[in-house]
């Protein structure tokens, strides 16, 4: 634990270096432009460490629907919209349990289930019969490696199901 300044353009802010997060390496907590602040919070984690009560960020029960939402507002690509059209249509339309899922429980089984689901046949909104292609299938599973990738750089779940050296490999 530390207070780590760090100078900027428009001023000094302040950080706290805290340790013990997963995976072993700095994680800094913005603090404000405040060094008082920042000491106050440090020695106010270093207490809690002490006794045995700290916990790093409180997640509360995020489900993979919630961190979707949230995680799909702070996005500014151009591919949001088709990405908030795969979700609607194919992933909460088809597998309405999947979102429902605490995002701490999601494990590798979940996500072959669901993209087992994802190959059967549906009947879409026209009232025709389609399938989707395996490409189809690799682009609804892009979105949702990355939110868990972001999920696990924000400390809310422990490690990434969806984390596989060749996507494509675990997808055929």
């Amino acid at each position: 634990m530390a207070v780590v300044e760090r100078k900027l353009a428009s001023g000094v802010v302040f950080y706290v270096a805290n340790r013990l997060c997963v995976g072993g390496s700095p994680k800094f907590e913005r603090v404000g432009t405040d060094r008082r602040v920042a000491e106050r919070r440090d020695a106010a984690m270093k207490r809690e460490i002490a006794r045995g009560r700290y916990v790093g960020k409180p997640t509360g029960v995020a489900t993979v629907g919630s961190r979707w939402q949230t995680w799909i507002a702070a996005r500014k690509t151009r591919t949001v919209d088709d990405e908030k059209r795969w979700w609607a249509n194919h992933v909460a339309k088809r597998c309405p349990w999947f979102p429902a899922l605490r995002l701490a429980d999601v494990r590798y089984v979940h996500l072959k289930q669901l993209k087992d689901a994802l190959e059967e046949p549906y009947v879409n909104d026209k009232g025709r019969a389609g399938t989707l292609t395996r490409k189809s299938i690799f682009n609804i599973f892009v979105p949702i490696n990355a939110m868990f990738s972001d999920a696990y750089r924000s400390e809310l779940i422990p490690r990434n199901p969806a984390d596989w050296p060749n996507p494509r490999d675990h997808l055929s």
